[in-house]
């Protein structure tokens, strides 16, 4: 079995969900009394927010790549972020370390094209949604993604950084969500990714009635699925 080494903090709320489902996809594969074996290397994600927030990406990477660099000394064989927003800096870090990891968007395009959807809505942080990272993939499987308007992009970016991050879910937010998903539907979406962390908890699939993807569920499944098989 491999080591995983963990980058969290980003936020600290679905760090913690990610250890809570690592641990439990692990005892369904191994046995409920087995753990997970990995190593967490917490950032403080303000820190990392500050720096991309006023175009210092470049510390934003080394910030992330020392806390691989962390973990590899505390002995792992592989690596994952607990975020989809910091995904969009990964072809940058891959050449920077000596670690293979497990993409959260190939994880979830896969998700997607076994559930034979050809349309998905995309909700996360406004740099996952402006990014390609997610769209790349999945139209090399033939699935066209929809992003929200910018209005849109904007009320769910502030949401979750104001405070899904912070480990605030409340009864609002959910309802200004569904409407921004029901505009997806609108528009043709087939699905919706849940392409923030924090997202799925707070929306989770019994509040819609089109197919949700749990980034952090699929992620942490594909995660245990490496760390067992390769």
């Amino acid at each position: 079995m491999k080591r995983l080494g963990l980058i969290g903090g980003s936020g600290w709320p679905s760090t913690l969900e990610y250890y809570r489902l690592l641990n439990t996809y692990f005892g369904d594969a191994k046995g409920t009394s087995h753990s997970m074996d990995m190593v967490v290397r917490n950032m403080d994600f303000e820190i990392f927010r500050e720096m991309t927030e006023s175009g210092r990406n470049e510390d934003a990477i080394q910030m992330l790549v020392d806390g691989i660099n962390d973990c590899k000394k505390a002995g792992a064989d592989f690596f994952a972020f607990s975020a989809n927003g910091v995904h969009r800096f990964l072809s940058q870090i891959e050449p920077l370390v000596k670690l293979p990891n497990v993409h959260i968007a190939d994880a979830t395009a896969k998700a997607v094209h076994e559930a034979g959807l050809k349309t998905v809505g995309l909700l996360g942080v406004k740099g996952t949604m402006d990014s390609d990272f997610y769209p790349g993939r999945l139209k090399a499987l033939g699935i066209t993604t929809l992003i929200p308007s910018e209005e849109d992009k904007h009320l769910v970016d502030h949401i979750i950084f104001s405070e899904l991050v912070q480990n605030k879910f409340t009864q609002a937010s959910k309802s200004k969500y569904l409407e921004v998903m029901r505009r997806l539907k609108k528009s043709g979406a087939e699905g919706i990714i849940l392409g923030c962390t924090e997202i799925p908890l707070l929306i989770s699939q019994k509040d819609f009635e089109l197919p949700l993807f749990a980034t952090t569920e699929i992620h942490c499944r594909s995660i245990v699925e490496f760390a067992l098989h390769g």
